[in-house]
């Protein structure tokens, strides 16, 4: 199977400095995705910057990063799973619609620690998949056999 290939550019924010001429021009901070391998199904995602994260918290630490995405798609970051691993951090899928073209993403973690960890700059903390988005016809749930019961209660 052919692997599909669809352009989706990358906007790298930063801060904003102010050449000698006057003019205005950001540095940028971001880190571009990078494929670490040529059958990677993925692009890691790294942080800009020095990341604490404080025991049993969730934060959200920006990417510096923003995409262009393309009409029909959407941009899904999975977690590394050495991050969980290594070190007892949890990055949950999220999602980037195509409204959200252009802005800043920021990655949720959860730091499952009792001790505060610490994310290096250029530290891979997610993946980025491009995926077709399938919108669904109809999600009237009343025209289903189980009604408003919930899980279980169609015998299976």
């Amino acid at each position: 199977m052919a692997i599909t290939k669809k352009e989706c550019e990358v906007y790298l924010f930063g801060e904003q400095i102010t050449l000698e001429s006057g003019r205005k021009k950001t540095r940028p901070e971001g880190i571009r995705p990078v494929y670490k391998t040529a059958g990677a199904a993925a692009a890691d995602l790294a942080v800009p910057t020095d990341v604490s994260i404080e025991p049993l918290t969730v934060v959200k630490i920006p990417l510096k990063i923003g995409f262009e995405i393309p009409k029909g798609y959407c941009i899904k970051l999975y977690p590394r799973s050495s991050l969980l691993i290594k070190k007892g951090l949890i990055q949950p899928v999220s999602i980037i619609d195509q409204d959200f073209s252009g802005n800043e993403v920021s990655a949720p973690v959860y730091n499952l620690n009792n001790h505060t960890v610490t994310l290096e700059k250029g530290e891979r903390i997610c993946q980025a998949m491009l995926e077709p988005v399938i919108d669904c016809i109809d999600w009237d749930h009343e025209k289903n056999e189980r009604g408003s019961a919930g899980f279980g209660t169609t015998g299976v």
